[in-house]
């Protein structure tokens, strides 16, 4: 199992993703819009997902760790059973 990508929720999209283009390198990947930026810059892609704060749902996070593996269901049963 691998990170695969990160998004970070945000209400300042453009503002957020050419940051991380300017400091760290990033470069976008596919069709950018106005809630969703996909940036990468080896090993895994950094996406910036728009949020307003009535969209925000109560405990929903800030950050998602999206995890990539070829064999879902076996990679189920083991999470599950890791609690």
């Amino acid at each position: 199992m691998i990170l695969a990508r990160i998004i970070i929720f945000s209400s300042r999209v453009a503002l957020l993703a050419d940051f991380y283009r300017r400091a760290f390198g990033f470069a976008t990947t596919g069709v950018a819009s106005d809630d969703w930026v996909e940036l990468a810059n080896g090993g895994y892609n950094l996406a910036i997902h728009g949020t307003t704060r009535d969209t925000r749902r109560k405990g929903d996070g800030g950050i998602k760790l999206v995890f990539g593996t070829r064999r879902v269901a076996t990679t189920r049963k083991r999470l599950i059973k890791l609690g």
